[in-house]
């Protein structure tokens, strides 16, 4: 359950202002399972009572509304300083910058874009959430130093201790930036994250090396809170370069902290890193561009195995007819090859939407390779060398024997393509582990698989390349050369067999296809 640090650990309260009844009912649906404490509010005016009875954690404010629209509505809540660090989250229809930029001067943190996606906002509920406990959790404690430096000298030591470890001690990355950029002190925590000592981030040269271009982007807000105008900014993700020259993604939520004249001071950034979240964000995308084309392409061939029936029937039909040596007959004949060649290629339509029917047994990988490598020589040429290296004590896989031989020959012949003027194929197989990673491209199921790679010494494929590698249709071949559905083929067969399958590329030094197998 979901609790709001400020409630006793009670569930963060949400409050849904539409005025479309059925559009607060679904968000109700969609956060139901999260254990909120879930309010509604069908206007503007009536949303600003509820929260002066009782404030909530964080709003969902739709922008369209008759009366006080969603920008009113944030401009009233963040106007008065009793509400003003509730955060906001927009949702609309309307997708353009210019909606979002007059969304977010208004005051909100965060901006959805309807239809709403369930997993997406409760990510960016989630996260509002937990980032604005940060954000109290701080200024609980700021303002508990500004009361003990106000009372007794004496006790001045105890209170800095006491705000450094609190400061050390956060699970988020700190920085207090001076009103000239400058990195004024940092916590442990982002010492860890950027793998730099505090001394170090604190010179001009490694932050120059640690902040990304994205940060010249976000000037005008940093010199809108410089100058006290704004008190609070969210950037969703942003860039750090580590001292190892990994990236780090990060959630950047920085805030203002004055002097008791209402004066800015400095800021204080605090520094979220969502590099997980952002791989696994992308494999939900991945997953659901992959399913989507699949579905597709299934349509697609089944409609058209439809028509092939008919053509093929009334060909056949027509040859009967005939005389066997006429003209019209053999017309007749390429009518059925080119509808037959036409059925193939539906066959392999529904291998890549998982459409077809395997036919799963126990199978000894090794021995299929092994029965397999003559034919494939004939297939690939002379010019080019099949090497082995099969594991001996590898365990059996569950596959359908056909299906396999069709993801190895279409391995292998691109390899072939791959390699036009000659190289070696390097054929490996190995019992493998796998565990669920946020580096792999999908969830994968952890557990016991057979692995197939197969490795050429090619010319390799760029990273655009590889991303759209298993699209049906896509060919980096010239017109005719390819129908572009060899590898959407592989694909769609290794997953209806519950398997994965990997790239790994680089141009100039070949490519490798890995294929998991349970």
């Amino acid at each position: 359950m979901n609790r709001s640090p400020d409630n006793g650990g009670q569930p963060a309260r949400i409050l849904i202002v539409d005025d479309d009844r059925i559009n607060r009912r679904l968000i109700e649906v969609m956060l139901a399972p999260e254990g909120f404490e879930l309010q509604s509010a069908s206007s503007g005016e009536e949303a600003l009572v509820m929260v002066g009875d009782r404030a909530p954690d964080l709003v969902l404010l739709d922008i369209m509304m008759p009366g006080m629209d969603g920008y009113q509505f944030a401009n009233e809540l963040k106007g008065n300083v009793a509400t003003k660090n509730i955060p906001i989250i927009m949702l609309s229809a309307l997708n353009d910058r210019n909606s979002r930029m007059h969304g977010l001067n208004a005051g909100a943190e965060d901006f959805v874009t309807k239809p709403v996606d369930r997993a997406e906002l409760t990510v960016r509920v989630r996260n509002l959430l937990r980032l604005k406990s940060y954000g109290d959790y701080h200024d609980k404690y700021s303002q508990l130093l500004e009361n003990e430096v106000g009372s007794r000298t004496e006790d001045l030591n105890e209170s800095m201790r006491l705000y450094r470890s609190t400061f050390d001690a956060a699970p988020v990355g700190i920085v207090h930036v001076g009103l000239d950029g400058r990195w004024l002190r940092v916590n442990r925590r982002l010492c860890e994250l950027l793998g730099y000592t505090s001394e170090e981030l604190q010179t001009s040269t490694v932050q120059a090396q640690v902040l990304s271009d994205d940060e010249s982007r976000e000037s005008e807000s940093f010199q809108q809170m410089s100058s006290g105008i704004l008190d609070r900014y969210l950037v969703q993700e942003t860039r750090y370069r580590r001292r190892d020259g990994r990236s780090l993604w990060a959630r950047v939520n920085t805030s203002v902290f004055r002097d008791t004249a209402g004066e800015p001071l400095y800021l204080i950034a605090v520094i979220e890193d969502v590099t997980e979240q952002r791989t696994l964000e992308a494999q939900v995308r991945q997953a659901g561009k992959m399913d989507a084309v699949g579905r597709l392409a299934s349509g697609v061939a089944h409609d058209f195995n439809n028509l092939l029936t008919v053509i093929l029937g009334f060909a056949q039909f027509a040859i009967e007819d005939v005389e066997a040596d006429s003209e019209l007959a053999t017309d007749l004949g390429e009518i059925v090859t080119a509808a037959q060649r036409a059925a193939g290629l539906t066959r392999q339509l529904l291998a890549f939407g998982r459409q077809q029917v395997l036919h799963t047994e126990s199978q000894d990988i090794n021995a299929l390779i092994t029965e397999m490598t003559g034919m494939l020589r004939r297939l690939i040429g002379e010019n080019i060398e099949i090497v082995h290296a099969l594991a001996p004590d590898l365990s059996p896989a569950l596959v359908d024997r056909g299906q396999f031989e069709q993801v190895v020959m279409n391995l292998v012949v691109n390899a072939r393509d791959a390699m036009p003027d000659g190289g070696r194929v390097l054929m490996e197989t190995r019992n493998v582990e796998l565990e669920n990673s946020a580096f792999h491209e999908v969830a994968v199921e952890p557990g016991p698989y057979v692995m197939l790679a197969i490795t050429d010494t090619g010319s390799g494929m760029t990273k655009e390349t590889q991303q759209r590698l298993f699209e049906p249709f896509f060919t980096t071949k010239d017109a005719g050369k390819g129908t572009g559905l060899g590898l959407s083929t592989t694909y769609g067969i290794v997953k209806q067999s519950n398997g994965y399958v990997w790239v790994y590329s680089e141009l100039g030094l070949g490519t490798t296809f890995k294929v998991y197998l349970p």
